[in-house]
């Protein structure tokens, strides 16, 4: 099984935005995910809330990433 690369994940996301636009909600949720995972809560932020405005059936795993970024961030953003 071939390992892909945090980069990789993410360009081809960004094209599933590009070349997709009628998904974008979830892209936007999976990049948001993906900035989680890799430590980058405030651009996780912008792409679930992205998401969560472009489809509202992504609002329950919209919360979920951003309680997990809220309360276990050193970045201390659960003020916003």
């Amino acid at each position: 099984m071939r390992t892909v690369r945090p980069v990789d994940a993410e360009l081809a996301l960004k094209m599933g935005l590009d070349v997709l636009p009628g998904r974008a909600a979830q892209f936007h949720l999976q990049l948001g995910r993906h900035y989680h995972d890799g430590g980058r809560p405030g651009p996780a932020r912008e792409h679930l809330r992205e998401a969560a405005r472009l489809d509202p059936r992504t609002e329950p795993e919209v919360g979920k990433v951003l309680r997990q970024i809220n309360t276990a961030t050193p970045g201390c953003f659960s003020w916003q």
